[in-house]
């Protein structure tokens, strides 16, 4: 047997800053475009537009291991790191938008809205490994993968800021629209061990992933 544990997860990741461009410093205000929308910068929120969404699986660790026959219960094992992301550095402010209107675009349900949390930048960690524990029960020497994974839903959207002008009020300013951000949240997560032997209608998308990093045939 083989357990999954899995976690709904809110957060979302953009990577980008609210801020849009510093212009530069002029002689006398900066003239406002004809056309351009005028905001003020204490009340303005945010707006959302052009949003694609998509799933995929990340598979965090992967290791194959030889679980002897005659093995029942908990067993533990090291699982090795492969390409593990995460957030260096958070930005000021959050763009107040429904992520669960871009996980239903590609079926995934979620009540509610949350905000998405903007980050400066997202690097790999450093090379580490964990320890993975299921429980199995073997009859026969047989090899199994002990992982960590998540799926998440990811994309891209324009969104719009309230950007000050040289030379006029600070709390005043015009839309400016920043296009083409990315965006990613996980909204499931899974760990454990699951057979090389398995059939893979029987194991979740994460555990078959996991199991063809670690070079399942």
């Amino acid at each position: 047997m083989r357990r999954i544990s899995t976690a709904i997860a809110g957060l979302a990741i953009v990577t980008g800053s609210l801020a849009g461009p510093t212009a530069g410093a002029s002689e006398g205000p900066e003239p406002v475009a004809r056309g351009a929308q005028l905001c003020d910068r204490d009340v303005y929120v945010s707006k959302v537009r052009n949003v694609t969404a998509h799933k995929r699986v990340v598979i965090g660790h992967a290791s194959g291991h030889t679980i002897p026959g005659g093995t029942s219960g908990a067993v533990e094992r090291t699982s090795s790191f492969r390409d593990r992301w995460r957030v260096t550095a958070d930005a000021a402010g959050r763009i107040g938008v429904s992520v669960g209107g871009m996980l239903r675009k590609i079926g995934v349900k979620v009540e509610g809205s949350i905000g998405i949390d903007i980050a400066t930048q997202v690097t790999a960690n450093s090379a580490e490994a964990i320890r993975v524990t299921d429980r199995v029960r073997v009859r026969r020497t047989q090899t199994y993968v002990f992982y960590e994974g998540v799926r998440q839903a990811y994309g891209r959207f324009d969104y719009s800021t309230c950007k000050t002008l040289d030379g006029r009020e600070p709390d005043k300013g015009v839309v400016k629209w920043i296009n083409d951000r990315p965006w990613q949240s996980t909204f499931y997560r899974s760990r454990g061990a699951t057979s090389c032997a398995a059939d893979p209608a029987n194991v979740d998308i994460v555990a078959r992933a996991a199991a063809a990093v670690a070079g399942c045939g």
